[in-house]
């Protein structure tokens, strides 16, 4: 599992970026200041419609990004734990939205 709790939000949100294409998806890096002419707030995004459903979701709140709060079983019955740890920043929040977009949003 990548901790990614220790960054900036702006670190954060490109790991997770770069993680997800790692693992062969067509994610979007969106900075604060696109984010804010689109009425999102001043928040690093990433969008991901190819994310399993429900992925980022899970994610912000500590779990798998193929769902499950601890991890999950894969087609062979194999365990595999979260891929990312955002939960419990210090620096950061991350809130999901439309199951396809997180943000990471500084905590001032």
């Amino acid at each position: 599992m990548k901790d990614l709790t220790k960054y900036t939000p702006k670190t954060a949100c490109k790991k997770l970026h770069e993680g997800l294409i790692k693992l062969g998806f067509d994610a979007t890096l969106i900075k604060p200041e696109e984010a804010k002419k689109n009425g999102w707030g001043c928040a690093w995004f990433i969008i991901c419609e190819e994310a399993p459903f429900e992925g980022l979701a899970s994610l912000s709140l500590g779990g798998s990004l193929w769902s499950g709060e601890l991890g999950y079983y894969d087609n062979n019955n194999n365990y595999r734990k979260p891929e990312f740890k955002i939960t419990g920043a210090e620096k950061y929040t991350a809130e999901c939205y439309n199951n396809w977009n997180i943000g990471f949003y500084p905590n001032i």
